[in-house]
């Protein structure tokens, strides 16, 4: 059985859960099904678990020390994303969303653009201005954005209009507060919160200092 399109990812001591983007009530062995097939679940959590199959390559540590940890497909949200909380806190977490398409298996290559955000370049990532990045999310595939501030006018309206497409797997985020589906809110800890995952404040994955 192929795997389902998954939109969380949330592991712990005992078990890993994936949310599903569509109700699948047939679950594969090792794994069991909510009755409503809106989830499956097996024991003993391992990123392995989830890795050794195909998943989406937008899937992104939200937060996490060892254990809890939760996953999100950055790239299911079809709408811009809203990352808000302090300035500083927005940056620290947008740095390991960035440090992390680099190191996980599942992301390598996955393409990073960064609109007026140099404070965030690294040797992969790659800077455009908002109107090339509606360009390049029109031709459609996968990849990630991150952005000062949500494009307005017709750039903004062009790029809401390509993000309903099934055809494009972009994950559009802006720092900041923004008219959005989905927000994640930084806080000065480095923990991450947010509606689209379980109401738990998520630690980062190390203990660093907010950069200021």
């Amino acid at each position: 059985m192929s795997p389902p399109p998954i939109v969380t990812v949330d592991i712990d001591e005992t078990s890993v859960r994936l949310r599903l983007a569509a109700p699948r009530p047939e679950a594969p062995d090792a794994w069991s099904a909510s009755p409503d097939g809106a989830t499956w679940t097996r024991r003993v959590g391992k990123l392995a678990d989830v890795t050794s199959g195909t998943v989406p390559r937008g899937l992104t540590a939200v937060g996490l020390l060892d254990r809890p940890r939760m996953l999100v497909d950055l790239t299911a949200s079809g709408t811009v994303i809203a990352l808000d909380g302090e300035a500083a806190d927005r940056l620290e977490v947008a740095h390991r969303w960035v440090e992390e398409r680099s190191r996980a298996t599942w992301s390598r290559g996955f393409p990073v653009v960064l609109v007026d955000l140099p404070e965030l370049a690294t040797t992969t990532t790659v800077a455009n201005t908002s109107r090339q990045l509606a360009n390049v999310v029109a031709m459609g595939g996968e990849g990630m954005a991150l952005l000062r501030e949500a494009p307005s006018g017709q750039e903004g309206a062009d790029l809401a209009a390509t993000l309903l497409s099934p055809a494009c797997r972009w994950a559009i985020v802006v720092l900041g507060t923004a008219q959005a589906r989905w927000t994640f809110h930084a806080t000065a800890t480095g923990s991450v919160t947010s509606d689209v995952f379980p109401a738990r404040s998520l630690e980062p994955p190390i203990a660093t200092g907010a950069r200021r």
